[in-house]
């Protein structure tokens, strides 16, 4: 797109170094922020959709590789999602069945809604995995959980079914009998290859810290409610406060850091995409009163809601 990409980098701390290095992986924080600077610069509002155009067959590697020679569509879907960590530490894939419908659905493992234009990549980029390995299926419908971020018919020109935006869930749906098709150029024997090499990444992948990972969680769960002090924070995770600050701290951090970093991820996420008003926002966010809101916003961004929310297109 001839965009700045230096610039882009600048704007999250992210180097190139890191980008070229295959066994990097970028926390959710981080990633938000490179697609959220990346629309800055281009100025792109389907920044998302039009990625996923020139998203290359094998980006994803062997995971790639595995799902695409799967026998039949259901055993893709199911290596997906049995194998997901090795591509996305926080993200899962469930297949339900509605009635004679297949729902493909992507949700995160703390229940925060993923970037608009991450989810909007990703959904582009599997219709065209789906055209080639099922030719003869179509989408009967596609679900965000966000609001919608641009004009409709770029969506329609991507997508080719309904689309319904504000879902409870991303969800791709397609007709349930497409689940026994048989993909294009599956091969079962080289598939346990793959499958074999997949298992390996996962092992050798870094694990996240699953004490982190659950305080996160709780603190997700805790900021609507207002439950989201230490000492309730301790009670959920069955922990004394002063437990808790200890082992917040021999992991380097601390509550306030914490409470900071997923204020501020989830602020710029609701703010840019428009569907609620700040001031709703900021109770999503246990902010006693919006005032004190706004002024963390202004810390965070060097702008204010209203003037962040009009850059990123959301009204």
């Amino acid at each position: 797109m001839g965009a700045d990409v230096d610039r882009i980098l600048g704007l999250t701390g992210v180097t190139r170094q890191q980008c070229a290095d295959p066994a990097m992986r970028f926390d959710a924080v981080v990633e938000n922020d490179l697609w959220r600077a990346a629309v800055e610069v281009t100025g792109e509002v389907h920044l998302g959709l039009r990625i996923a155009k020139h998203i290359k067959l094998g980006a994803l590697g062997a995971y790639e590789y595995l799902i695409r020679n799967s026998t039949t569509a259901q055993e893709a879907f199911e290596q997906a999602a049995r194998y997901i960590e090795v591509v996305d530490d926080r993200a899962r894939i469930e297949l339900l069945t509605e009635g004679e419908r297949a729902v493909v659905r992507f949700a995160l493992n703390d229940g925060q809604p993923f970037q608009p234009e991450s989810i909007e990549c990703l959904f582009a980029a599997l219709v065209v995995v789906i055209g080639e390995e099922l030719p003869q299926t179509e989408l009967v419908e596609v679900r965000f959980a966000h609001a919608r971020l641009g004009d409709q018919a770029a969506y329609d020109r991507v997508f080719e079914c309904p689309l319904v935006f504000g879902a409870p869930h991303g969800e791709l749906v397609l007709p349930a009998a497409a689940l026994a098709s048989n993909l294009r150029q599956a091969d079962p024997g080289l598939a346990r290859v793959l499958e074999a090499h997949v298992k390996q990444l996962l092992d050798r992948r870094p694990e996240s810290d699953p004490f982190l990972e659950r305080f996160r969680r709780a603190l997700a769960t805790g900021l609507p409610t207002g439950a989201f002090g230490l000492d309730a924070l301790a009670k959920v995770l069955h922990l004394s406060s002063r437990t808790l600050r200890r082992r917040l701290d021999d992991h380097g951090t601390s509550y306030k850091a914490m409470l900071e970093a997923l204020r501020r991820e989830l602020a710029l996420h609701y703010v840019g995409e428009g569907a609620l008003p700040p001031d709703e926002v900021a109770t999503r966010l246990g902010f006693s009163d919006p005032s004190t809101f706004y002024r963390a916003f202004k810390r965070w961004t060097s702008e204010t809601p209203a003037k962040y929310r009009k850059r990123h297109g959301g009204g």
